[in-house]
């Protein structure tokens, strides 16, 4: 059991004991035990993954002034859409008022990255969240 101790002071947590059929332990009458341990995470470390899943933003395009073509092309870029799709979505963008989201939910640097590109392509972007 010390070194479970040992274990446990290191950073590592017991998450499971289970009995061990040994013949050594039948012929004395006694059982093996096998622990399964994991690293623990501290409560800081878990807030921060939280956190940084958290952080999600969607990328809406609201108006395209400059060249419609490369808009389209940046969009099938980022997005992954075909040809008829992303310029079904970029005719769209001038159908609503509040604009239409692109991308949905992806991470702060990437958001960042679209905006740029959808920007120097021509596009007026926004950028809300976190959501």
């Amino acid at each position: 059991m010390a070194e479970a101790e040992r274990l446990a002071a290191s950073g590592w947590e017991l998450v499971g004991v289970a009995p061990i059929d040994s013949p050594v332990g039948t012929a004395t009458g006694t059982t093996a035990h096998a622990m399964y341990f994991r690293r623990s995470i501290t409560d800081a470390a878990a807030q921060a993954v939280r956190d940084a899943t958290s952080q999600r933003f969607d990328v809406c395009l609201v108006d395209v002034t400059g060249g419609q073509i490369s808009v389209i092309k940046e969009v099938r870029e980022l997005t992954g859409l075909g040809l008829a799709e992303a310029k079904h979505l970029v005719d769209s963008v001038g159908s609503t008022h509040s604009g239409i989201v692109v991308l949905r939910s992806v991470e702060e640097t990437f958001a960042r990255y679209a905006k740029e590109q959808l920007e120097a392509a021509g596009a007026v972007v926004q950028v809300s969240g976190p959501s």
